[in-house]
């Protein structure tokens, strides 16, 4: 395991078990208006979400209006460690999920999985949680590689979701991590730069490092949603 991606890893997960419930509803239920409002979301023809996990983006206000509009979307559903995670249609949480693996809620086992091919196509829209982002719209997760491996060729929209104060000025990246198209918080929404060389402005509006230099020593504070700062030490 990369030591620069685990020591941020680990700092960002600290940062977020700081998350009240009150800050994380509001800032879950910000990012799913904007969410709700971008053409990628409204327009898919698949749409893939997720159930959260612990202090992640809580996805309720989004799923509640695919519900109300009879509108399926798909879940992960773990399989094994080998093997990962395949995806299925769901229309309604209650009804068609259940706890699985770590107690996130999957979909049944007796709903059958959407073919690979489906979700490589450029109508399939995910949107994907992560354990911090940066500027270019790099994901960070939790090291197992699930995602990167369900995104593999997926050539749709791939909406990064978190709080703004995981949104970093810069993450390390290996070749095989695959970014996001945007990332959307409860403040912005950010697109990812195109490939030329580019130059990252931190939030005092100083320069810092190129996209491809890795920073690592020092994590800087965001204000969350709720107007709280946190700081990791």
């Amino acid at each position: 395991m990369d030591a620069g991606k685990a020591k941020i890893r680990a700092q960002m997960l600290e940062l977020r078990k700081r998350f009240d419930g009150a800050t994380l509803k509001r800032c879950s239920q910000s990012i799913c208006r904007r969410l709700l409002t971008l053409p990628a979301v409204e327009n898919a023809g698949c749409l893939v979400l997720y159930a959260a996990m612990g202090n992640e983006v809580d996805l309720s206000v989004l799923i509640e209006d695919c519900q109300e509009r009879g509108r399926s979307f798909l879940l992960p559903r773990f399989v094994s460690e080998r093997l990962g995670y395949q995806l299925v249609a769901v229309r309604h949480m209650q009804r068609d999920t259940v706890p699985g693996k770590w107690g996130i809620m999957e979909p049944r086992a007796d709903l059958e999985p959407v073919p690979v091919s489906r979700t490589r196509q450029e109508d399939c829209t995910w949107i994907v949680p992560g354990v911090a982002f940066d500027q270019s719209a790099r994901r960070l997760g939790r090291g197992g590689g699930h995602y990167d491996r369900l995104l593999n060729q997926a050539k749709g929209y791939k909406v990064g979701v978190a709080c703004d104060c995981q949104v970093l000025p810069v993450l390390p990246a290996d070749h095989h991590d695959i970014a996001m198209d945007m990332v959307v918080t409860e403040q912005r929404v950010i697109h990812r730069p195109s490939e030329r060389s580019v130059v990252i402005q931190s939030t005092a509006g100083e320069q810092a490092a190129p996209r491809h230099q890795v920073e690592l020593n020092v994590i800087k504070p965001r204000r969350c949603s709720a107007g709280a700062e946190h700081t990791v030490d």
